[in-house]
């Protein structure tokens, strides 16, 4: 039940209306809910993390950003060890999925390539360093 929520959450929060967004910031108002966050830290921490973080940065809506930086330093207080574990597992995914994505792509074109040369042997193909 935790991890439907705190997904729930995080789409309400990262989500291009600025009024739900905002009702969505309003939990982290409340006690019941705090505790329930930091009860559950290891689910909650790195579902909420990444997505406060960066959007606290970056978000178009200033009041729902100063709102945001709030939150974000409220969870570093919470605990900053976890706060700080998430960010890098976020980092760390990131990274994974750029990486996969190139490989994709770099298999992708030498497949066209090899298709390109059956149809034209004569191309010439310019080398990449």
């Amino acid at each position: 039940m935790i991890k439907p929520l705190f997904s729930r959450i995080v789409k309400c929060i990262s989500g291009s209306h600025l009024q739900v967004a905002d009702r969505a910031m309003c939990f982290f108002e409340n006690e019941c809910f705090l505790s329930l966050l930091k009860q559950f830290k290891d689910i909650t921490f790195p579902m909420l993390v990444p997505v406060i973080n960066e959007l606290a940065e970056k978000h178009w809506h200033t009041v729902l950003q100063e709102s945001l930086v709030a939150l974000k330093s409220i969870l570093s207080e919470i605990d900053p060890t976890a706060y700080e574990k998430a960010l890098t597992m976020h980092e760390r995914e990131k990274q994974k999925n750029l990486s996969k994505s190139k490989e994709v792509k770099e298999a992708k074109w030498d497949k066209l390539l090899k298709v390109a040369l059956k149809k034209h042997p004569n191309l010439k193909i310019l080398k990449k360093d």
